[in-house]
Order: structure tokens, then C-alpha cells, then sequence
């Protein structure tokens, strides 16, 4: 899932994942 800030609770995983805000 691309959950880059859209999505409050894959934003966290995807903090690390890819931090291309």
C-alpha cells in the first residue's frame, strides 16, 4: 500500500520506509 501521509496508520510504517515526504 502506498500510504506515504495520506493514511494515518501506514504513515507511521512507511516513516521508515520511505521518508520522501
Amino acid at each position: 500500500r502506498k500510504a506515504k501521509h495520506g493514511d494515518s496508520s501506514g504513515v507511521r510504517g512507511a516513516a521508515w520506509l520511505w521518508p520522501q515526504e
